[in-house]
């Protein structure tokens, strides 16, 4: 028997769908919408999320945000540079995960810069001029704006178009230990006023990563007494082994930068 034969073709089931069903069971972070990640003389970005009932709360300094924060009401105007964190809350919700971004004011034009040694020909980007074409790197080490060393520290040579009065130096790092990437561990700063004689100006020990999986990229901020140069140099650290918490404990470990700033 046909069981189907049974069943009236004119008939219709109909039903409804409780809306509910469509609504967000946890609360997402916001979304921070920016055209650039460098900017001169300002810079304005809006915070964004999709549901209008929810509210955005911010910090610029870097500190974890809550909702006894900033509340986002209005676009956000940046005259200096700033980590942008920020995180969605509604009533009887609990408050999103972070999201965070670095943007960052550049006083000084870069003429060029030069290393000490080229980067590994997997991961060389544009060689030297990756890391002042005001691009950053995403959390895809192979976007073609990451320069990348196995297994070594490195050094760049900055030249700006003239003598200025240089207060600090931003490195942009990556880390994702399951890729082997780590952040460094330390920087030495050095200046000079005519490209030969360089006097160390700063030496700063980050110390290796703590037991993380997670994939991420940030700005480390060298401060630096205020010296007047035309050439910075910079040495950038590796962590050059695995550490022994590392699936592979001794194996080579990578660093990855993408933009080095002065200010």
């Amino acid at each position: 028997m046909d069981i189907f034969a049974a069943v009236p073709p004119q008939l219709q089931l109909q039903g409804q769908i409780d809306a509910a069903i469509f609504k967000a069971t946890k609360l997402e972070p916001p979304t921070i919408v920016a055209d650039r990640d460098f900017f001169k003389d300002s810079l304005q970005l809006e915070l964004d999320y999709v549901f209008d009932d929810a509210h955005i709360y911010y910090t610029l300094d870097g500190s974890q945000p809550d909702s006894t924060s900033t509340k986002y009401t209005v676009p956000i105007t940046l005259t200096q540079s700033a980590e942008v964190k920020a995180v969605t809350y509604a009533p009887g919700w609990d408050l999103s995960e972070v999201t965070s971004s670095s943007f960052k004011k550049i006083a000084f034009d870069i003429n060029r810069i030069t290393l000490n040694k080229p980067p590994n020909d997997r991961y060389k980007g544009h060689g030297a001029n990756t890391l002042f074409d005001q691009k950053r790197g995403t959390i895809n080490f192979v976007d073609g704006n990451w320069i990348g060393y196995e297994n070594s520290h490195f050094t760049a040579t900055i030249q700006l178009d003239s003598e200025e009065l240089i207060s600090s130096v931003a490195i942009g790092a990556l880390s994702s230990p399951e890729k082997w990437i780590f952040y460094p561990t330390g920087f030495t700063v050095w200046a000079s006023e005519n490209g030969v004689d360089f006097k160390m100006v700063k030496r700063l020990k980050v110390g290796p990563e703590k037991i993380n999986t997670l994939t991420r990229f940030r700005f480390f901020d060298v401060d630096i007494p205020p010296t007047k140069a035309k050439y910075v140099r910079v040495q950038v650290n590796s962590q050059l082994k695995n550490p022994a918490w590392h699936p592979n404990p001794g194996g080579n470990s990578w660093l990855f930068v993408d933009e080095i700033v002065l200010n």
